[in-house]
């Protein structure tokens, strides 16, 4: 609920009418700055009408939020609304609820219509939509913007463990799986090298399926979006040269990694000369 505090009170005034909106299935009209006259937010249907009221006093004390609904009574009687809508970014317990429908009186015509913090964020709940139109209720949310930051790689990992499931259906396994999956274990560090058209993707999506890892691993479009150290990781991009800023043929095609520390490389031509040089590190 500390979050409701990022809100200017023009920014809560318009929370509270797209949520009013989503609950009611009504249109509320939004005015500008200004004396409001003790609306907010109002729907209008024939002679019938309802008007919203936000007090947006989360840093206030409940006297101070009970004396400033006092002094809106008066406008509810001028306005005459069929339904009057009351809603604080304070936190409403059951008695204060009470004490507020009290100042309001036979003007209330529901006592649900007085909304608390607790009601805010139970709406928003319901309509994630709207927290999601409303930016400053989540930018300070380290998780929220680690979810949007890694949006894409998350779009990029449920298609590579689709391509990966894809092909194992048709997978034969031979000797050089076992083979690989023996060197990988023993050494931790795995290349496959070899001449285009041998398997040696389809063997590194093959051990990264048969890995004994807990979970799936995430797929990686770049080096980069391997920055968790003992995270499980899929690399499908070719490297670069740094110096040039372009396509490197000795980069990786395929590399991955798993939360034991397991890393397993494919790609072409990555040992060259049949052990001439040494091949380029797997991270880089």
């Amino acid at each position: 609920m500390k979050r409701l505090g990022n809100l200017s009170p023009p920014d809560f005034e318009d929370l509270c009418r797209d949520i009013l909106q989503a609950e009611t299935g009504q249109r509320f009209s939004a005015f500008g700055a200004g004396a409001d006259g003790g609306v907010d937010g109002r729907h209008s249907k024939g002679p019938k009408s309802t008007i919203l009221q936000c007090k947006h006093y989360l840093n206030s004390t409940f006297s101070q939020l009970k004396s400033a609904l006092k002094v809106e009574v008066p406008k509810i009687d001028l306005l005459k609304p069929s339904r009057y809508i009351f809603v604080t970014s304070q936190s409403l317990t059951r008695a204060r609820s009470d004490e507020l429908a009290v100042v309001i009186g036979d003007r209330l015509k529901h006592p649900e219509d007085i909304w608390g913090a607790e009601d805010i964020e139970a709406a928003l709940k319901r309509h994630p939509d709207i927290e999601k139109a409303h930016m400053k209720l989540w930018m300070t949310s380290t998780a929220v913007l680690e979810k949007v930051l890694q949006s894409g790689l998350e779009a990029h990992t449920e298609a590579t463990k689709a391509e990966i499931l894809d092909e194992l259906r048709v997978y034969v396994r031979n000797p050089s799986f076992d083979a690989a999956f023996e060197k990988l274990e023993q050494h931790r560090v795995l290349v496959v090298s070899g001449p285009p058209g041998v398997g040696k993707t389809t063997l590194a999506k093959m051990l990264t399926y048969h890995s004994e890892s807990p979970g799936p691993p995430r797929a990686a479009r770049h080096r980069a979006d391997l920055h968790r150290p003992r995270a499980p990781a899929i690399v499908t991009r070719q490297g670069r040269d740094r110096a040039a800023d372009r396509p490197c043929p000795r980069g990786p095609g395929w590399l991955g990694r798993d939360r034991r520390g397991r890393t397993w490389r494919a790609g072409r031509d990555v040992v060259k000369g049949s052990g001439r040089g040494p091949a380029p590190p797997a991270t880089d």
